[in-house]
């Protein structure tokens, strides 16, 4: 509107002046220069112990700046003793945005560290502090009882981000409805794929805690040796579960509580964001190719040498041995066969005559009287009458030429031919 009312006319500038109580005061103070924070309160020593979580928030008056304000506004940095910052595989971790130092000393971590936390205000002005980190080892060597959690993880990956190890901790934590992991001691951090052992630091020795230790395995496992379905869920979707275990120790072994190594399918891990100031190397395929390609090429390598074996073993046993076809060819084994053609031509031997059914056995030899000497040489004269009379009479056997008494020692077999029938003339 107050262009168009000026029309064809163009502006260049606007100048307001305030006169009478609308015109400010003069101010003859110069600008005042940025004061660097200061330290008020220093940190002094933190205490840790090998085994327990962390965990040490900056206290707001540790620092101080006129302009800025407290700690809370004012930007930290946590830095060696050297003022190098500290890389990610140390135990001990900062996270700037909620102003918290984090870590799991183990035992290797003993006995002291120094540090620096720098505070630098919005233009730049810094304060350091330097303090103490104090590692104490494990005030309690003797334990009742050890869990441990067998997790879906790169061994070498693992062990070099506190983050995740601090971050079991805590599930374990939540999964025993403890505000903070305050009361777990992690005893180990092993290999195969990643083995998670703590125990609750607020267990007795002695006398064994029975009941006690009964209702923390059930947060674990069932009655039934299965992974719970609260375990999977504190857990997901950050770590996948493969296996959990319950071992007794020390005088708890002997109280009626068996160690249960329960196998579990968990849940499938989700890669999720990493803490503000906190990044996550990546995660490696190692673990796929150990529990899974490998155990599948041993197996089918074993299958295949089986089949192998068995083969050669049928083989074997099967050498030397005919056929179906084979066997109706060779009827006897180890007898040769002679065809008709092959057979030598010989006579048949001579064999004594056998007297069949039909015929008449043999007359008895003649018997000559006494005295009376058989003629030789002549012929008698016989009347005609008589020699029709003899030829009438039946055909007789000669008498054998060996005695009958004898008995025949030689086998009698039965002829290939029949004797004519006796001759009787016309």
């Amino acid at each position: 509107a107050f262009k168009k009312a000026l029309g064809n006319l163009k502006l260049l500038s606007v100048r307001v002046e305030y006169s009478g109580v609308c015109q400010p005061p003069a101010s003859s103070a110069p600008p005042l220069e940025n004061q660097a924070p200061t330290r008020r309160n220093p940190i002094g020593q933190i205490n840790a112990t090998v085994g327990e979580i962390l965990r040490f928030i900056i206290p707001d008056d540790t620092f101080y700046d006129y302009e800025d304000g407290s700690t809370r506004y004012l930007a930290l940095s946590f830095l060696s003793a050297d003022g190098v910052q500290l890389p990610q595989t140390s135990w001990i971790q900062f996270n700037p945005r909620t102003q918290e130092l984090y870590g799991l000393p183990l035992d290797v971590d003993i006995p002291r560290h120094e540090f620096q936390m720098v505070a630098q205000d919005s233009a730049g002005a810094t304060v350091t502090d330097v303090f103490v980190v104090l590692v104490q080892p494990r005030a309690q060597m003797k334990w009742a009882v050890e869990f441990s959690l067998h997790l879906k993880e790169d061994f070498e990956a693992f062990s070099r981000n506190i983050s995740r190890k601090v971050l079991v901790a805590w599930k374990l934590a939540q999964l025993y409805g403890d505000p903070d992991p305050r009361f777990i001691t992690v005893n180990t951090i092993s290999q195969g794929s990643v083995v998670y052992a703590w125990t609750n630091n607020t267990l007795r020795y002695e006398p064994c805690p029975t009941e006690t230790i009964l209702q923390l395995m059930r947060r674990l496992v069932h009655d039934n040796q299965t992974l719970t379905q609260r375990l999977i869920d504190e857990m997901r979707p950050e770590f996948h579960v493969l296996k959990a275990d319950t071992m007794p120790l020390g005088l708890c072994m002997d109280k009626g509580l068996p160690p249960t190594i329960v196998a579990g399918a968990g849940t499938a891990a989700a890669p999720t964001a990493p803490p503000p100031g906190e990044t996550i190397p990546p995660a490696d395929d190692d673990d796929v190719y150990i529990t899974t390609i490998i155990p599948a090429a041993v197996i089918a390598a074993m299958l295949l040498l089986a089949a192998l074996i068995a083969c050669l073993l049928y083989r074997k046993k099967r050498k030397g041995k005919l056929s179906m076809q084979d066997s109706s060819t060779f009827i006897n084994k180890g007898i040769p066969i002679i065809f008709a053609d092959e057979l030598e031509d010989k006579p048949d031997p001579a064999k004594p005559p056998v007297i069949m059914k039909e015929e008449r056995p043999p007359l008895p030899p003649p018997e000559y009287p006494r005295g009376a000497t058989p003629q030789t040489g002549r012929r008698t004269i016989t009347p005609r009458g008589a020699d029709i009379a003899d030829s009438a009479a039946p055909y007789q056997h000669p008498t054998p030429p060996f005695a009958s008494g004898h008995a025949d020692r030689r086998p009698k077999a039965a002829p290939t031919y029949r004797q004519p029938p006796p001759y009787v003339p016309p």
